[in-house]
Formats: structure tokens, C-alpha cells, sequence
């Protein structure tokens, strides 16, 4: 019986050792390409928390499609 470890398939990023372990500070880089961009005139929207209004509220102030409903 073969069982599958569920960080076999993970990419490097998401792996501690590679992504920041024995790396020095300078060198650990948190950003990566994302899946997907949002322009100004992307429509978003948030739900929950206060959280989710904070976002609103800096989405609107830098000019994008925030929904409100």
C-alpha cells in the first residue's frame, strides 16, 4: 500500500527549506507571480469582517470597481 504525502506536489516557494530556511534576510523574496490580476475596472468585492471593509475602503481610495450592494 503507497501512500501520497501531501507536500509531494508542492513548489518550491511553498516549501520552507527552499523558500527561507538558510537563506539570509535579504535574499527571502514573500512575493510571487500571482494567478491573476485585477485592473481598476475588475469588479471587487469583499465579505466578513472589519477586515473585509478595510479592504474596501483602500480599493476605493486607489480607484478601483469595488461592488458595493
Amino acid at each position: 500500500m503507497t501512500s501520497s504525502f501531501p507536500y509531494n506536489d508542492i513548489q518550491p516557494h511553498q516549501h520552507w527549506k527552499s523558500a527561507v530556511s538558510g537563506l539570509s534576510p535579504g535574499r527571502v523574496d514573500p512575493q510571487i507571480a500571482g494567478r491573476f490580476r485585477i485592473s481598476r475596472t475588475t469588479r471587487v468585492a469583499s465579505a466578513g469582517s472589519c477586515f473585509a471593509r478595510r479592504i474596501a475602503d483602500g480599493l476605493r481610495t486607489f480607484g478601483f470597481n469595488y461592488l458595493v450592494t
